[in-house]
């Protein structure tokens, strides 16, 4: 399965000199925990990202959200998958990475889109599901099979 059958597409973006309370609107509106940051809304060439948790560090340390830049905090040393990228690549990327999340690029470098764990475990899970549903589906006809040889009496040990 490729990146692009399961990324998130709709992805809203800011720019390195957003507000980190810009940022956290967005996160807050999105539902999400992670910004992609691109050069322009014309170039959507990533720069880096921002995260919930770069946010909370900023403010616990007694930052102000409404005059810190997002390119202050911008973690720049990015991993991020191609949209051809197999999905079992995209895995090992993010394990051996530790990130939850990865930007997909298109083949031009710009962003695509966004991988997350979670689109993983939705579709891992949607998966299972369809594979206990074979083996619900055989164990009702083989339940089946016997009920009709019983009636026909043709009961075999």
């Amino acid at each position: 399965m490729k990146v692009e059958q399961l990324m998130t597409k709709d992805v809203v973006c800011c720019l390195p000199e957003d507000n980190l309370s810009q940022a956290a609107r967005i996160m807050w509106e999105r539902d999400c925990g992670f910004v992609p940051v691109v050069e322009s809304t014309e170039n959507r060439q990533i720069v880096g990202v921002i995260t919930d948790r770069d946010i909370v560090h900023m403010v616990a340390d007694g930052g102000d959200p409404d005059t810190t830049t997002v390119q202050e905090h911008v973690r720049n040393s990015l991993r991020t998958v191609c949209v051809a990228d197999d999905v079992a690549d995209a895995l090992r990327t993010m394990r051996d990475f530790g990130v939850r999340r990865l930007p997909v690029v298109d083949n031009g470098g710009l962003l695509a889109g966004i991988l997350s764990f979670d689109d993983l475990v939705a579709t891992l899970g949607r998966q299972l599901s369809d594979l206990v549903a074979v083996i619900d589906r055989e164990l009702e006809q083989e339940r089946t099979a016997k009920t009709e040889s019983v009636v026909a009496g043709k009961v075999t040990a």
